[in-house]
Order: structure tokens, then sequence, then C-alpha cells
């Protein structure tokens, strides 16, 4: 049995009522070594208008992006979320430190650093 009909039998025994193109366009995303959380990502971004696809992968990010869907990146959700002042400064630093001192976070080190500081010195000035 293919990758594609393992994930539509299984949709299907959970009891999800997917679009049938839906799980043929995961499934055709599948075929080129996504794995199946990016597939499904990438496949509702697909499928909505104006969506936004948040993700950290660069094949995925470059895919979006060539099919003109907005792509994001866990960091920007954080600069969002400060922008919308829906949660304080220090919340947001204290976020970005756990992600720092995670190894299992695989953001970029360069950009995370960037963060932090921006957030330090927004604490300083409160």
């Amino acid at each position: 049995m293919s990758r594609a009909e393992v994930l539509e039998t299984s949709a299907v025994s959970c009891g999800l009522s997917l679009a049938r193109s839906l799980v043929k366009s995961v499934a055709s995303w599948l075929a080129r070594e996504m794995s199946v959380h990016d597939g499904f990502a990438y496949a509702l971004a697909e499928s909505r208008t104006n969506s936004i696809l948040l993700t950290g992968d660069g094949q995925l990010r470059a895919l979006a992006t060539s099919n003109k869907i907005e792509v994001h990146g866990v960091l920007w959700v954080v600069d969002e979320i400060h922008r919308g002042r829906l949660t304080t400064v220090k919340a947001l630093h204290a976020a970005l430190s756990v992600f720092a001192d995670d190894p299992t976070v695989r953001l970029p080190k360069r950009e995370l650093t960037a963060a932090l500081e921006r957030f330090e010195a927004l604490l300083k000035c409160n």
C-alpha cells in the first residue's frame, strides 16, 4: 500500500471528514519526501485563501513561497503577539529564553539572539 493509500485509509478509519482533494494534495507532497505534518500544513495553507503557513522548515518555506503562500516562523509570531499587546514584554522575553535554553527547539540562533536582545532592551525601558 502506498503512503497516499495509508494516509487516506487512516483518515477514513479515524472518522475524519477530509476532502478527497485535500488527501490527494497531501499525498502528492508526501511523495516529495515531506513529512505527514508538513504535507498537511502545506495542503491546508494551499486550500485556504489568505492563509499563513507557520514553519521553520526551509524546504516547506521555499515551496510555499514559490506558490505565493504567505510564510512566517515562530519569531514572527512572538513579534505579532508583542505588536498586538497580547502579553507583557517580560512574558515574551521569558518565552524566548526558554526557546534559547531548549536544545530541542530549532530556531535560527542569530535571529533568536537578536530577538532576545530586543526584548531585553524593552525590559530595561519599562
